[in-house]
């Protein structure tokens, strides 16, 4: 599936891991998760009010640090970058970048949503650094977050499309990012329900969550 047809992720048959080599020179990964207990909103309030002590949670071992560079403040994370230093499996260097999101309204259409049950979708642009701690100028991968109301709580369908160069290390970018993934939804399973009970129900929301929020690009 290239960039350009991501609306498909919406529908029936992208309920499994895939890994697929696109003609474009990028490398797509496409990995599923089952939120129990964690709706829709919650996910989306999660990356509204993400802060460096709650992101570690997300991931203990291979999260290193965290903090929001430009445009966010509590409940708004669209237009806002923030910048992570993580591993995939706790070894290896750690890989440095800065992270934007951007409207859904942008790549989706947002007249789909309601009827497939897409209760959130949390699209980002990622830079890595160079060795200076800078934002090098060139995308090193598109990826998006798409959940699907279910009655146990969300079905997660993320996809990466990453800019496959020569230095890349397959193994990584593709196994290493799905293990990393999956353990990061076991984390925010572990944890976000009760954070959410106590900080969510009365705080800002994060974004236009939920299906009501997303069905109008006005919103966005």
């Amino acid at each position: 599936m290239r960039f350009e047809q991501a609306n498909e992720l919406m529908l029936d048959g992208h309920a499994h891991d895939t890994v697929e080599q696109l003609a474009t020179g990028q490398v797509r990964v496409h990995i599923v998760d089952h939120l129990q207990g964690i709706t829709p909103e919650m996910y989306e309030w999660w990356f509204g009010h993400m802060e460096r002590n709650t992101y570690m949670l997300w991931h203990p071992r291979d999260h290193e640090e965290f903090r929001w560079v430009s445009g966010w403040e509590p409940g708004r994370y669209v237009g806002a970058t923030h910048m992570t230093r993580q591993t995939f499996g706790g070894v290896g260097s750690a890989m440095r970048a800065e992270i934007t999101f951007v409207p859904r309204a942008l790549w989706f259409d947002w007249r789909m949503f309601e009827p497939n049950g897409v209760g959130v979708v949390i699209c980002a642009i990622v830079h890595m650094h160079d060795e200076l701690g800078r934002a090098k100028p060139e995308e090193a991968a598109r990826f998006v977050h798409l959940g699907i109301r279910r009655e146990y709580g969300t079905e997660l369908r993320s996809s990466f499309w990453l800019s496959a160069n020569p230095d890349m290390d397959i193994e990584r970018a593709t196994t290493g990012r799905t293990r990393h993934v999956h353990e990061e939804c076991a984390f925010l399973c572990d944890f976000l329900p009760d954070l959410y009970g106590d900080r969510g129900r009365c705080a800002t929301p994060a974004h236009d969550a939920g299906v009501a929020g997303v069905s109008s690009p006005g919103r966005q």
